[in-house]
């Protein structure tokens, strides 16, 4: 739900050049957000070919100064297929970027993406432990039982609930991330933790629509699978438990590969 969170924390504003901007709810329910990187640091493998090409031209540099390169080269792309010119300056970037840009923690790779250190703190945006067991229903709307990416993806997610960790600790022990309990944000529509990182936060009707849309179909998805959201687990919830609350086998995802 971090692109979700993207999209509700960036003030709605029409730009000449849209680098980046808000794209809402897709079909599958699930929430889209360009970023002037074109998302490249949430993607593990979106860039191979541009990371490859660009190692190749600078041979010899390595880590955080070869991550800046290639994020630079994809945006002045980006910049370049919506302008068809080359005059990219930052105050072309600064004017027509979001503050928010959506990151995974990759623990490994040739390209740590996390360690890439930004102006301002990095939003862990999580479930916390109790609620744990939600993504993984959203997922399975979101691929189908059956997709590739679906089995890998939980199989990392089934595994943390064999690894307990204390409520929403964060993923670095460090001082540069804020964590984010995204199911207070999406499920009981709290709005402290939104106002803790922007006191000037406008929720308007603009964003109680949005707010209300995630709400909803989340529930709608969770209802699909027979589960209710209410639901908490504990660090002796097994596995087999887990996937045993499913009480609903919606139809529509058998064919979805």
């Amino acid at each position: 739900m971090g692109t979700f969170l993207s999209n509700f924390l960036t003030p709605k504003s029409v730009y000449s050049i849209p680098l980046s901007k808000q794209v809402g709810m897709l079909d599958n329910k699930e929430w889209g957000f360009v970023d002037c990187f074109h998302n490249f640091f949430g993607s593990h493998n979106k860039y191979h070919n541009i990371c490859k090409a660009v190692s190749f031209e600078y041979p010899g540099v390595k880590g955080i100064e070869l991550i800046e390169i290639i994020a630079f080269e994809i945006v002045k792309g980006n910049y370049q297929y919506l302008t068809k010119k080359n005059d990219l300056t930052f105050e072309i970037l600064k004017n027509n970027s979001s503050r928010y840009i959506k990151e995974h923690p990759y623990q490994e790779g040739p390209y740590a993406y996390d360690k890439v250190i930004w102006k301002n703190k990095k939003i862990c945006c999580r479930f916390p432990y109790n609620k744990i067991w939600i993504p993984y229903f959203l997922l399975k709307y979101k691929y189908g039982p059956m997709d590739p990416e679906f089995i890998q993806i939980t199989k990392n997610h089934l595994e943390r609930l064999d690894y307990p960790y204390p409520d929403l600790r964060p993923l670095h022990n460090n001082n540069d991330y804020i964590t984010f309990d995204i199911y207070d944000l999406i499920f009981n529509k709290n709005l402290d933790q939104v106002y803790s990182i922007d006191p000037s936060f406008n929720y308007n009707d603009d964003k109680k629509n949005m707010l209300d849309l995630a709400h909803n179909s989340s529930l709608e998805i969770l209802e699909l699978f027979g589960l209710d959201y209410n639901w908490s687990i504990n660090s002796d919830t097994k596995i087999k438990e887990v996937l045993a609350q499913q009480k609903k086998d919606p139809g529509f995802l058998k064919g979805r590969n």
